[in-house]
């Protein structure tokens, strides 16, 4: 006697069956690949919510693994880099803050914040390199270098620092010790 209610030992069931699985087996990465980007992208947001940018970057990357052309994906690790160049600019970690607003522009290249924090940042990495070099040069008694630097500094920022006052004093020396060979 066979046993209708029982599925696995009905045939016509026992094939339905079969036939819904294969159905499954072929549906399945699709609805799993689904899956994957929503508990990547998920898992991201959650990081990118609680201020944990670099944790937030690399779900999101998970997600553009899976999908490469998931374009909101693709702006929230752009917002993501541009929060941890923001942040590397306020502890002035100027490189690393220039490094991380190029890469959120190669995601979202339109990124207006991006672009604007770049400019900030290259501006002030150029006085302080230029600031630098003008002390350095002071030190080793180059006095001509020295203000050659600063006078770049004071264009950008003339009341950068201290540059103003050490750009007077250094062309007070240079001017004296010019007088001093002129009389000789």
């Amino acid at each position: 006697p066979e046993l209708k209610e029982y599925p696995f030992i009905n045939k016509d069931a026992a094939e339905k069956t079969e036939v819904e699985h294969v159905q499954a087996q072929e549906e399945g990465p699709v609805e799993h690949k689904v899956d994957t980007i929503a508990m990547y992208k998920n898992l991201g947001l959650e990081f990118y919510n609680d201020k944990q940018y670099e944790s937030a970057v690399i779900e999101f990357k998970k997600v553009l693994n899976v999908d490469s052309t998931e374009k909101e994906t693709q702006t929230l690790i752009s917002k993501a880099y541009y929060h941890l160049g923001s942040q590397a600019q306020t502890l002035a970690e100027l490189n690393t803050a220039i490094k991380n607003y190029k890469i959120a522009l190669l995601y979202d290249s339109d990124c207006s914040q991006c672009k604007k924090g770049l400019a900030v940042v290259r501006k002030r990495k150029y006085k302080e390199v230029h600031y630098k070099a003008g002390m350095k040069y002071f030190d080793q008694q180059n006095l001509k270098q020295a203000i050659l630097e600063w006078e770049m500094v004071k264009k950008v920022d003339p009341k950068y620092k201290k540059v103003a006052e050490l750009l007077v004093k250094a062309q007070t020396i240079q001017k004296n010790i010019d007088m001093i060979k002129k009389s000789e």
